[in-house]
């Protein structure tokens, strides 16, 4: 390969970067090119714009046309015998136009359009608020999931290395004839177990690392060592004062507001569907070929045009009920979301207090596992316990640090539960919301 195809390749190469991530850089970096934010950007996008074409609705129109008209022949005509002809309509004729109009809104429904359009521009900046909750969550989950995986390879790995360690005995033992072959085969068969147990975890690791590459959309093959966050963060004291904060904050009531106050308005652009309209317009007109009778070569009118549809059947009166109906399914699902909320909160803190309460528990475990791993090791060296205590101690060791690592990423996962119940990520400044 030349050093011009390797440059190449270096520059045209997919960057795949690695190293320690921290879940503060894994959010980060997920709010800037999620799928889901990305896709509610746009959503935003479309909302603005629909408020720029609702404004432009009380704008002067202006319009320019032109016309070639060719007949089939051309009309001439004289005054009496003997008179010289003169054309009364010309073969082809060219013209030319200019318009203006001016929509008059006293109706009010057109700053009503420009009003729903706003509310549903406010609507969607919400929606991304909330967006935003969501993946900071679905990062943290996945997130603590690598971390859990790594952990649960940790604890495997000590397996691995304590069955590596008492088959090397075992073995020494049967070499000098103190203990039976079905002692060692046992030893070699908790060493396979421990083996494929890493393996498992090893793969799960490897799972969990591609579907947090996914979430930040960067290439999955993306290799990377999740950082631990260090000491757990504490639980808010009050839970009602929790749910009033959610309340306060939460985007999805925000949008829900907004699209309340647009179906508001709604209904006043649809009450005034039967209401007069009114607009002012000026036409310049020019006609290239103004031979004959009656054509004017230069023509500038004006107008002012004013409809009423006095009657249309009831069709306002029925479209200002839907809207009404609509305004009713707004309210039904405010009270809705508040309750979701207030279920989501209080649900979030309870996993918390659970998963602490398991975690201690959990701890406790480890501690009497590991007294007790040492003891059958000390019964077994005195000829006064079996290996099959060992073994059994063993696992129970392992279950154990497997218990903790699992109790606290649970706890992990519920407080980020808590945060985007809440809508607010440090929840300790909930308390100088009023």
């Amino acid at each position: 390969m030349t050093g011009l195809q390797q440059l190449l390749m270096a520059l045209f190469a997919p960057a795949v970067q690695g190293g320690p991530l921290t879940i503060d850089d894994a959010v980060a970096l997920g709010e800037r090119q999620a799928f889901a934010i990305a896709i509610q950007r746009t959503r935003v996008e479309n909302t603005r714009q629909g408020v720029g074409a609702a404004r432009a609705g009380l704008l002067p129109r202006a319009t320019a046309g032109a016309v070639y008209t060719r007949f089939d022949q051309a009309i001439t005509s004289s005054l009496g015998a003997g008179q010289p002809s003169f054309q009364v309509s010309p073969l082809e004729q060219r013209t030319a136009s200019l318009g203006a109009q001016l929509p008059i809104d006293i109706s009010g429904a057109l700053r009503g359009t420009i009003g729903v359009a706003e509310n549903q521009y406010r609507a969607s900046r919400y929606t991304l608020q909330a967006a935003f909750n969501d993946i900071r969550l679905n990062i943290r989950t996945a997130f603590y999931n690598v971390l859990r995986t790594q952990a649960s390879v940790d604890v495997q790995q000590r397996n691995v290395e304590l069955a590596e360690a008492q088959l090397r005995q075992s073995r020494q033992l049967f070499d000098q004839q103190q203990v039976a072959r079905v002692d060692v085969t046992r030893f070699e068969a908790q060493l396979a177990q421990a083996q494929f147990d890493l393996a498992a975890a090893n793969n799960q690791l490897g799972l969990a690392r591609t579907s947090l590459n996914l979430l930040l959309n960067r290439p999955i093959e993306t290799e990377f060592t999740a950082a631990d966050p260090g000491n757990l963060p504490t639980p808010p004291a009050s839970a009602d004062q929790t749910v009033t904060t959610a309340l306060t904050l939460r985007p999805e009531l925000k949008a829900i507001d907004a699209q309340r106050q647009g179906l508001r308005q709604q209904r006043r652009v649809t009450e005034a569907g039967d209401d007069p309209t009114l607009s002012v317009g000026v036409n310049y007109g020019r006609n290239f070929d103004a031979a004959g009778f009656g054509n004017r070569e230069n023509q500038t009118t004006a107008n002012v045009t004013v409809s009423w549809p006095f009657f249309d059947g009831g069709a306002t009166r029925y479209r200002v009920r839907q809207v009404r109906q609509d305004e009713e399914q707004a309210r039904i699902q405010m009270e809705q979301q508040k309750l979701t909320i207030s279920q989501e909160v209080r649900n979030a803190l309870i996993n918390l207090t659970t998963a602490r309460q398991r975690l201690d528990n959990a701890e406790r475990q480890v501690t009497l596992a590991e007294e007790v791993y040492r003891l059958a090791g000390i019964r077994r060296d005195a000829g006064e316990g079996t290996y099959v205590e060992v073994v059994d101690a063993q696992n129970q060791l392992v279950q154990a640090r497997n218990g903790v690592v699992n109790a606290r990423y649970d706890y992990l996962t519920a407080y980020s539960q808590l945060q985007r119940a809440v809508g607010q990520d440090d929840l300790a400044a909930q308390t100088a919301l009023k």
